[in-house]
């Protein structure tokens, strides 16, 4: 009972700081960086319970911080295994959180994992207004870019016939 309450109080405070980050209009990858950290130890924390739950967790948790913003989040396929799958899952969805509410005015983003042996592709769409032409790409998206690339995956920016950002990387099963 004293572990699920130090996770619990751990991640409200990830929770806090993610709020924090989604509503200053001047985080700089710095910040999210700091961010990324929180949520990194967070889940290390959760690693002790089963799979399921740590993924109810983890999908609970985002689904807060988009509520908090306003946004339904819906999440469809199968979590990642790795932990390192897991934050750059992590890393997608607050970065495309907050692109919804900012640039796309969105009420509902969803976050479709498909798996292919190791491969995931995680796609985050939303229901906010399309943009008109590419979207240029800027620290946030730079970042998870990076993330991505760091582990073997990459990232696309899809601009038509909807808005999509969409991470390929590799998945396999934590030792």
């Amino acid at each position: 009972l004293e572990a699920k309450m130090a996770v619990h109080d751990g991640m409200g405070h990830v929770l806090l700081a993610t709020r924090r980050y989604l509503g200053d209009g001047n985080a700089s990858p710095d910040d999210i960086g700091g961010l990324i950290a929180l949520w990194d130890a967070e889940l290390a924390l959760l690693e002790t319970g089963s799979r399921a739950e740590r993924d109810a967790t983890v999908g609970d948790d985002l689904a807060e911080a988009a509520g908090s913003l306003g946004i339904a989040l819906e999440i469809e396929g199968e979590f990642p295994h790795s932990r390192e799958a897991k934050r750059i899952l992590t890393v997608g969805a607050m970065e495309a959180l907050l692109n919804a509410s900012r640039h796309g005015g969105a009420t509902n983003l969803r976050i479709a994992i498909d798996r292919d042996g190791d491969r995931l592709t995680i796609r985050y769409t939303n229901d906010g207004v399309q943009p008109q032409a590419p979207v240029e790409e800027g620290g946030g998206l730079g970042f998870v870019r990076s993330n991505a690339k760091q582990a073997g995956g990459s990232m696309t920016i899809e601009y038509r016939p909807e808005f999509a950002l969409v991470l390929s990387i590799i998945d396999t099963l934590d030792v």
